[in-house]
């Protein structure tokens, strides 16, 4: 006599199954440790270990199955039509209004839904501009939308991103240097410029209007997340993907700049290959940095955590970059439709 079932199909949620922010499945394992989020802990030095700095090392020796914090499992006795959903992307940990994931199903179709009715706006603000920046000249991943979900092709051709690292694998600076470049004037393409005196980095007190620092070129509409993990390169082009985010009045450098911090800081071995302050000086952001950074922390607290939240903990613990929060948060909610 046989027992159990004849068939199961496991998912991998991460951090776990009470909150996740990425779900892996059986047919679509991590490759790196990009989705590991861990919980905030206030004091590390209590953790027996952190999972943080062993989850690259985890994937690597190809045993994330037996290591997960959590997992799921579909059982059946008599069916094999289970796993149907692939991998997801939920970002459940954004303020409501902002609160959309992604699915990519066996049959490789990829779609983006609302996790609320909060954030069906945000999703069409997502696909709006996407629309905008073809008229740019710009390439996208084809998508369509349908009812209260977005519909995107699959694309099976490695991200800049991939290719960026790559390059730093194999020590090829100039790549490096060239794919770099490829951005920057994909993020200036079709752009108008804006007057110097604009600056979102003035109109937010981030900095002064008589400033002797040198931003460059102020885009009058900006895609913020046009970063090397949301295009696909095929045969020289890049096609754009998940462009939730617009800004007014925005240095080109400032994408850039986020391109590089984030790139940096979760692949620190890049810095023994190119050093980050060789390339941030190539781009002339040194003088740049220290506002851009105050714009960037300031974004992420506006979009991930609830301002009274965010006031409560006394993240930045100064009172001038609270103001200047509360600054950014009310231009944020003009720019989408609020008051």
């Amino acid at each position: 006599m046989k027992s159990g079932f004849s068939n199961t199909y496991f998912y991998y949620p991460l951090p776990d199954y009470k909150l996740p922010l990425h779900i892996y499945s059986d047919k679509h394992l991590p490759k790196d440790a990009k989705g590991w989020k861990p919980y905030y802990v206030p004091d590390s030095s209590t953790l027996i270990a952190d999972e943080s700095k062993l989850y690259e090392d985890i994937i690597k020796n190809n045993v994330f199955e037996f290591f997960a914090n959590s997992f799921l499992v579909e059982c059946s006795i008599d069916s094999r039509e289970m796993g149907e959903i692939e991998f997801a992307i939920l970002h459940s940990d954004r303020q409501e209004k902002y609160r959309v994931g992604t699915t990519i199903n066996k049959k490789k179709e990829v779609h983006c839904i609302p996790l609320n009715s909060a954030s069906k706006e945000h999703l069409l603000h997502l696909y709006e501009n996407s629309l905008k920046m073809v008229g740019r000249g710009l390439n996208i991943v084809p998508l369509k939308l349908q009812g209260d979900k977005l519909e995107m092709s699959f694309m099976g051709y490695p991200t800049m991103e991939e290719l960026i690292l790559d390059a730093y694998r194999n020590k090829e600076i100039n790549k490096i240097e060239e794919l770099f470049d490829t951005l920057l004037k994909q993020i200036e393409m079709g752009a108008i410029e804006a007057k110097k005196e604009n600056n979102i980095l003035y109109e937010l007190n981030i900095d002064k209007g008589d400033s002797k620092i040198f931003y460059g070129k102020i885009l009058k509409t900006a895609y913020i997340d046009m970063l090397p993990r949301n295009c696909f390169m095929k045969d020289g082009l890049l096609f754009w993907f998940d462009q939730e985010w617009k800004l007014e009045n925005i240095p080109s450098k400032y994408i850039l700049y986020r391109a590089i911090h984030f790139l940096y800081m979760e692949n620190p071995w890049i810095d023994e290959v190119l050093e980050r302050r060789e390339l941030i000086k190539r781009y002339n952001i040194q003088d740049c940095e220290e506002s851009f950074y105050t714009l960037e922390v300031m974004f992420y607290s506006s979009v991930v955590v609830d301002k009274n939240t965010f006031f409560a903990k006394n993240t930045f613990g100064n009172g001038g970059l609270k103001e200047q929060l509360t600054n950014l948060l009310n231009f944020f909610d003009k720019r989408n439709g609020g008051k």
